[in-house]
């Protein structure tokens, strides 16, 4: 069945929006009925609620054919090997947390029906998550059966899952567009739907983990096997803000040594300072984080001149906040706290600090010197590890990635 695009009267659509819509940030939780952490997860166990999903991570330098054919995947943009992994993760993770999932409905796009059946186990395709009725190549309103769908509650004791695209999101609530992945939660409420919660595609496996809920002999800091990626995934991933990158100091002048106490001291006289090579190696990372254009909106670092040193070295400033001062240097619980802590929504957190007290809180292997992890973390405060990175890789993923250079200043 050939396929067209649609001209979306978003004006009209506005229109079905609920009442409460008014009340709240479009595309972000309404605060009156929003959940979090493990109150979300409680709330799911017992049914009643319709997860919108936008399709997993699709397939790169892949372009759809001029006539896109629903019954022909080679004519449509797959979903990437990542995409597949990040579906069968969240579906594992909804099936350990035991979620009930009951009626199952996605876009015939084959990348939105593999999504649906990694996630549900099954699915049944609808034109109705494009937008479009059973009898219609273009409905009058655009995804006016969609909304209708989403107001009205699943079968008792069961979740509905419905996987599209972001235009599914975007034309019916506005706001932030979804992540590939993501999923935005409604509860249906006097016939009109309420938008409760947003959970990235790597979150169900955080909450199901719960990494640093376990015992310390059996934490592991490599990443996860199923959502791990680099390379230009990994920036589009990053860029959508949430993220923590945790990064181990640069090398030190093996030549230097640390006088007694030096970790209690302010004076950088006293401590081992960074290499040339390894001050040049942070300050690469920030010329690629800036060509990225991730928004760094914290810059923390522990209190050693060399952890601090590659912090401003990396965030190409001088606002860097020290995670703790030095009378608390061999106290753990403040970086065990920032990383059991969401990173601000709006932008990613950067902390520099040792391997020693990594290593402490989220468990082995060893971080090499200027070696990063890439960190996700739920509102119940489990965790999720994408990527671990060396410091040369970061300098070539914009590149790689087509990212234009800086402009010389």
């Amino acid at each position: 069945m050939p396929f067209r695009s649609l001209a979306l009267a978003a004006f009209i659509v506005a229109l079905l929006l609920p009442a409460t819509a008014s009340a709240q940030t479009k595309g972000l939780p309404d605060p009156q009925y929003e959940l979090k952490g493990e109150a979300l997860i409680e709330a799911l166990r017992g049914g009643g609620y319709t997860l919108l999903f936008r399709h997993a991570a699709r397939g790169l330098n892949v372009s759809e054919a001029n006539v896109i054919v629903m019954d022909d995947c080679s004519t449509q943009i797959p979903l990437a090997p990542l995409g597949h992994a990040q579906a069968q993760s969240a579906g594992e993770a909804i099936r350990k947390l035991g979620i009930p999932i009951g009626e199952s409905i996605a876009s015939p796009f084959c990348r939105t029906m593999d999504t649906a059946r990694h996630i549900a186990g099954h699915a049944r395709a609808d034109k109705v998550v494009l937008g479009l009725t059973a009898d219609n190549t273009s409905e009058p309103v655009p995804f006016a059966r969609l909304v209708e769908i989403m107001a009205t509650p699943p079968a008792r004791g069961t979740n509905r899952v419905i996987v599209g695209h972001n235009t599914a999101f975007t034309e019916t609530e506005g706001g932030p567009n979804l992540q590939e992945g993501e999923s935005a939660v409604f509860k249906a409420i006097d016939r009109k739907r309420v938008l409760v919660a947003r959970v990235r595609i790597e979150d169900w496996q955080a909450y199901a983990a719960a990494a640093n809920k376990l015992p310390q002999a059996a934490r592991s800091s490599a990443p996860d096997t199923l959502l791990q990626h680099r390379g230009t995934p990994l920036i589009g991933t990053i860029r959508f803000g949430g993220y923590t990158i945790y990064i181990r100091h640069g090398g030190t002048d093996a030549a230097q040594k640390n006088k007694p106490d030096s970790s209690r001291t302010a004076d950088c006289n006293t401590q081992r300072s960074l290499s040339d090579a390894a001050s040049e190696q942070a300050r690469a990372i920030g010329i690629a984080f800036a060509t990225m254009r991730l928004t760094l909106s914290e810059l923390i670092a522990s209190p050693s001149c060399r952890a601090l040193e590659t912090a401003r070295l990396v965030g190409r400033t001088d606002a860097v906040r020290l995670l703790a001062g030095p009378e608390s240097v061999n106290d753990i619980s403040p970086l065990g706290n920032l990383l059991a802590t969401p990173a601000p929504r709006s932008g990613v957190r950067v902390i520099v600090g040792d391997a020693e007290s990594f290593n402490a809180v989220a468990g082995p292997p060893m971080l090499e010197e200027g070696e990063s992890v890439v960190w996700r973390t739920t509102d119940a405060g489990g965790w999720v590890i994408l990527a671990r990175l060396p410091a040369a890789e970061w300098t070539g993923m914009p590149a790689a990635a087509g990212l234009p250079p800086l402009e010389n200043k």
